[in-house]
């Protein structure tokens, strides 16, 4: 098969992303990015409107509850990641997916459809977001162990100011659940 020539493939890549298609060219490195990769979670977004609508119908016309649908759903999605991760996926093909993202935009609509669990959410968010970095920093205070020690004394000092953001947000009394 015979190469294509760069100007062609850039001319494709314009294409791609006029037609809301550059998370495909990314995920599956079809060709170069660098002008217009940019375009590839807006091409995520314009996937999802154009899908959801039709879902969200089908749902709503069999009485089927659509928040057991939505959680269903991103269950699939991120039991479909992991399927990818371990086959070896790329990190481009994880991230730019439109199949491997669209948890991300389900999560917006189970909060959207279901106004309670979104109270219940967001009293957890500062929560999540305080556990993921401590899990991040500790997986990034492994990986540079083996650095000098002024990267390990700086990451414990990072890890010790999350602990003590974690602590302050537990004893803070509005946050906590009314019984």
């Amino acid at each position: 098969m015979p190469a294509i020539s760069g100007d062609i493939r850039q001319h494709w890549v314009a294409a791609a992303s006029s037609l809301y298609a550059m998370n495909w060219v990314r995920a599956f490195d079809l060709g170069p990015t660098k002008l217009l990769g940019h375009t590839w979670s807006l091409a995520i977004e314009e996937q999802f409107y154009l899908i959801w609508p039709v879902v969200l119908l089908a749902l709503l016309s069999k009485r089927i509850d659509p928040v057991k649908v939505i959680c269903a759903l991103i269950l699939a999605v991120v039991s479909w990641r992991l399927i990818l991760w371990r086959g070896g996926a790329t990190q481009f093909r994880l991230y730019c997916g439109s199949d491997t993202r669209a948890d991300v935009l389900l999560i917006g609509c189970l909060i959207a459809s279901a106004p309670k669990v979104a109270e219940r959410l967001a009293r957890f968010y500062p929560l999540a977001v305080a556990f993921l970095l401590l899990v991040a920093l500790r997986r990034w205070k492994g990986e540079i162990r083996q650095r000098s020690h002024v990267w390990r004394r700086n990451c414990g000092r990072i890890t010790g100011l999350n602990r003590s953001a974690f602590g302050a947000y537990s004893l803070d009394d509005q946050t906590r659940p009314v019984d």
